[in-house]
């Protein structure tokens, strides 16, 4: 019990990630668990999840996630003012993972792959506008007020790696990909608010935001893994950008 409640402590300040394992998967084993899979997994999405244990598999060779159609729901609690929440909600195909692997020695102990796939993709569009008094809007000191807000976000990310796995023994494997990321991005903000006083005198306020950029980085993640037939351990390490 002390032990747990040490553990507790360490690690209240931990912050957590925006965008983990539970964000999008990749193999037959990711798909159908929704998410709850950060390793463990026996094809190539190793190669992702970790390099380690791709020495291990013999088969299958070659690995290409099915197009299949996902719903998104996006909401901003409070977006549109107190109680007044945006949303938006999409149906698309889901992102692609496309991965093979072959033998580079005749012991089968190194194990070389490639893999290319969608690491992360959101497209929405958030839109609202409201008319009334200077209390449901901004204090314009007017007797009477409009205004409106628009949000448009697209942005995709794609990695293609180089994976190389060694098997120490028949219990052990070690393994690195090499990724280069591409990512393309493109954000339009734009908020307008209008008022009109008890002189008929007109104040208004315009804000636009436009944002369009295309990145390319590179990554390294670190995996090593332990087959224990009914059992599969994993550690990994993923570099920063």
């Amino acid at each position: 019990m002390k032990s747990m409640l040490f553990i507790l402590i360490l690690f209240a300040s931990v912050y957590p990630q925006d965008s983990h394992y539970w964000n999008l998967q990749y193999g037959t084993k990711s798909t159908l668990l929704g998410g709850t899979v950060i390793g463990s997994v026996t094809d190539l999405s190793a190669t992702y999840y970790n390099p380690g244990v791709v020495s291990f598999f013999d088969d299958p060779k070659l690995i290409l996630s099915a197009k299949v159609y996902q719903y998104e729901l996006v909401t901003v609690i409070n977006g549109a003012g107190n109680n007044k929440d945006l949303d938006y909600s999409s149906i698309s195909p889901s992102p692609t993972f496309v991965a093979f692997k072959f033998n580079i020695d005749t012991t089968g102990r190194n194990r070389l792959a490639f893999s290319l796939l969608t690491r992360q993709s959101m497209n929405f569009d958030f839109e609202t506008r409201q008319i009334g008094t200077e209390r449901n809007l901004n204090e314009f000191g007017s007797n009477f007020a409009a205004g409106g807000l628009s949000l448009q976000q697209k942005f995709d990310e794609i990695w293609g790696g180089l994976t190389f796995s060694h098997k120490l023994n028949e219990f052990i494997g070690l393994g690195v990909t090499a990724y280069i990321a591409y990512r393309n991005q493109t954000t339009n903000y734009q908020t307008i608010i209008e008022s009109l006083d008890s002189l008929n005198q007109i104040s208004s306020f315009l804000a636009l935001r436009n944002l369009k950029f295309n990145n390319y980085r590179g990554l390294m993640k670190f995996g090593v893994g332990a087959n224990l037939n009914q059992l599969l351990l994993d550690l990994q390490l993923l570099l920063p950008a």
